[in-house]
């Protein structure tokens, strides 16, 4: 026999044999063979300045809102980083006009009743009307009102009055802060939290409305209730409110 024909023989048995492959436990198949859940990814502070000008919104994940305009900017750290709110901020009519009033004084007075200049804080002025707007649940209409702006301009005259859409961007970033700050709340130190339900019929709307409301003891022994749904619903019968 000769050098080639052994040659032949051994590439055919090669090929005739099974093929040998190496598989590689994936990280799926390991947590999976453990029983042991995934341990959640520890979220890390912001720690550039800019976020100090915008709240991270959860849904849709990878955006970020503005405090000033409410505008919707991405901020996905792996896709575009802090660059787009960079040149947004840059860009901001809004942020302008309060960095412009920051330094600004008005009058006002203390306990006593004396006249001193303070500071004013138009971002702040800005969320006491929203919050006013969401407690005496008024319309998002209210603010641009002709009695409204009347007021803001004898009263305070270098506030500036926005618009119904800026008044719901605000509201809905609020919300979101409120709810990421309401999910810490309850997190923490695993507390026990007690459930309540109430059912109302708006005065205005005539429209069936039901709430649910957590209450719990904090760190300080304080009695905390916080509302964690709110729902319109068609009756006060048992049937709807269970579902």
């Amino acid at each position: 026999m000769s050098a080639g024909e052994n040659i032949d023989m051994e590439a055919d048995v090669e090929v005739e044999g099974p093929p040998t492959t190496r598989y590689r436990r994936t990280k799926t198949k390991r947590t999976s063979a453990s029983g042991l859940p995934p341990k959640p990814k520890k979220k890390l502070p912001k720690r550039a300045d800019v976020w100090k000008h915008f709240v991270e919104l959860e849904d849709p994940t990878g955006k970020s809102c503005c405090r000033y305009c409410g505008i919707e900017i991405s901020c996905d750290s792996k896709l575009v980083g802090t660059s787009p709110m960079i040149a947004h901020i840059g860009r901001c009519k809004q942020f302008k006009a309060v960095s412009e009033m920051d330094s600004q004084k008005v009058l006002g007075s203390d306990s006593n009743g004396d006249m001193k200049a303070i500071r004013f804080d138009p971002l702040g002025f800005r969320r006491a009307v929203n919050e006013m707007v969401v407690i005496n649940e008024l319309p998002f209409s209210f603010v641009e009102s002709e009695g409204w702006k009347r007021f803001c301009f004898n009263v305070l005259p270098m506030y500036k009055t926005f618009s119904r859409r800026t008044c719901t961007r605000d509201i809905a970033a609020m919300f979101v802060k409120e709810k990421a700050s309401l999910k810490n709340l309850l997190g923490v130190n695993k507390k026990r939290v007690s459930f309540t339900t109430d059912i109302w019929v708006s005065p205005t709307t005539s429209y069936n409305y039901m709430v649910i409301t957590a209450h719990l003891i904090d760190e300080n022994w304080q009695l905390q209730k916080r509302i964690i749904s709110f729902k319109p619903i068609t009756d006060h019968k048992g049937e709807t409110i269970s579902g």
